[in-house]
């Protein structure tokens, strides 16, 4: 283990947001023990990306590592006085080597044909963000239609409105939306055979939405200066290795 020596206190987006983030949610703090060893504290679930951010008597220092664990040790390439200390977090892998080619199960079974929709960021509100090939699927199911992963993985988030995010083995991670309510947990380990919970409704129509996405380091550093990572969206591949069209039922 490199020893660090740390001579302001910790500064930046994990630590200024501290105060508002609660005990239960994702979130990444840093500490300095006495012999120089850098400690990641995680709160939540699957593997997060941590940008160690210091700024030395040489410059500044930048490295990125990986969180899996509640308590670790981030291990640097170097051995300097650091005099400022920031970081950021993801929960998420950066730059994982995403099976893009993948094949999906449909998140629904046991039902009639469901008609499925291509939903654009527009189409959800959503007018500006650093992500790329932006798309949500909406599958119009029957009224209490159960839902099930299209792929397994680890439920890493669940939200207030029961939107789930499950992590798959490649770094990939898939959201799950307008769920009538949860049947899982934060934590669990979820197969195509694990019901996440029925389909939701919206001024009374029942449906459950689906996104598959992955994080690359930011490309968009003019547009997104303090940013360090990317979202990609996948138009994944369902049904025989092929990709839904839109409007049609399947």
């Amino acid at each position: 283990m490199k020893r660090l020596f740390l001579i302001l206190a910790a500064l930046g987006f994990a630590a200024t947001a501290q105060a508002q983030i609660e005990p239960n949610l994702p979130n990444i703090e840093l500490s300095l023990s006495d012999d120089g060893e850098i400690t990641a504290h995680r709160t939540g679930y699957g593997t997060f990306t941590v940008e160690v951010k210091a700024t030395t008597p040489n410059g500044e220092y930048r490295q990125l590592c990986y969180v899996t664990e509640s308590v670790q040790t981030l291990e640097l390439d170097g051995d300097f006085e650091i005099t400022e200390l920031h970081w950021n977090w993801l929960q998420g892998k950066l730059d994982s080597d995403v099976d893009t080619m993948f094949v999906y199960r449909l998140p629904y079974r046991g039902c009639r044909k469901a008609e499925a929709h291509a939903l654009s960021s527009s189409d959800l509100g959503i007018y500006r963000g650093n992500f790329s090939n932006f798309r949500v699927w909406q599958f119009d199911v029957k009224k209490g239609a159960k839902i099930y992963p299209i792929r397994e993985g680890q439920i890493i988030r669940i939200n207030e409105s029961s939107e789930i995010t499950i992590q798959h083995s490649d770094g990939s991670l898939a959201d799950y939306s307008i769920l009538g309510s949860a049947l899982v947990k934060e934590g669990q380990k979820v197969t195509n055979k694990t019901q996440l919970g029925k389909a939701g409704e919206i001024n009374g129509k029942s449906m459950i939405r689906v996104a598959v996405y992955y994080y690359i380091s930011n490309k968009n550093k003019i547009l997104f200066p303090n940013m360090f990572s990317q979202k990609i969206y996948i138009d994944p591949y369902f049904k025989k290795g092929r990709k839904l069209e839109d409007g049609k039922k399947y």
